[in-house]
């Protein structure tokens, strides 16, 4: 199993498919009571966590994953605030304690503030508890603003407006992050085909 130590160089992003559901419930019950309550501003029940990765494939959420030995670590949220009106849009993000301070949730604040930007947001908001630090400095990175509003601070950050260099690099990476998958599937079928019974 893989741990800290190997989260910088062992892992692959990639945006989620339905069939990553399971993954991605998996994923959030992985995660501790502080972990639920920087993510969610509450410990929330395993019954919840179900329902709420069940919603995100169905309202048309769009979520960017870290991948480490094909259990999903990290995951971003991105969610439009109307489906026909894309100027502001709203993110979250979760990674487990073990692979944190890597890089991960740079990363994948960057591919979600790409997606956004190449789906005409303007405004991507991000809202977390005040003494959410951790969520704070992230957002500091991509140049958010914030503002305080009832025990939550709200981040925003301006988008650039769409590119095709911004275009071509979320097609590219999608691709990749396909195929890649596509492969370790195959892999794992192999693995347990050979397995003796």
């Amino acid at each position: 199993m893989a741990d800290a130590s190997s989260a910088a160089s062992v892992g692959a992003f990639r945006k989620l498919a339905i069939l990553d559901k399971r993954r991605l419930t998996e994923h959030l019950l992985r995660l501790d009571r502080d972990s639920l309550r920087m993510r969610f501003g509450a410990t929330l029940s395993p019954e919840a966590l179900v329902q709420h990765a069940e919603r995100c494939f169905t309202l048309g959420c769009t979520m960017h994953g870290y991948f480490v030995d094909g259990d999903l670590r990290g995951v971003a949220e991105l969610r439009l605030d109307r489906p026909w009106l894309t100027q502001s849009a709203e993110a979250a993000f979760s990674v487990e304690p073990g692979f944190r301070d890597h890089g991960v949730a740079t990363e994948l604040f960057a591919r979600t503030l790409r997606t956004a930007r190449n789906r005409g947001v303007r405004r991507l908001m991000i809202s977390c508890l005040t003494w959410n630090k951790p969520m704070q400095a992230l957002a500091r990175k991509f140049k958010a603003e914030f503002h305080w509003e009832e025990g939550e601070v709200v981040g925003t950050v301006i988008a650039e407006s769409a590119s095709p260099r911004s275009f071509i690099e979320e097609l590219t990476e999608d691709a990749l992050g396909y195929l890649a998958a596509a492969a370790q599937r195959r892999l794992a079928l192999f693995n347990r085909a050979i397995q003796p019974s």
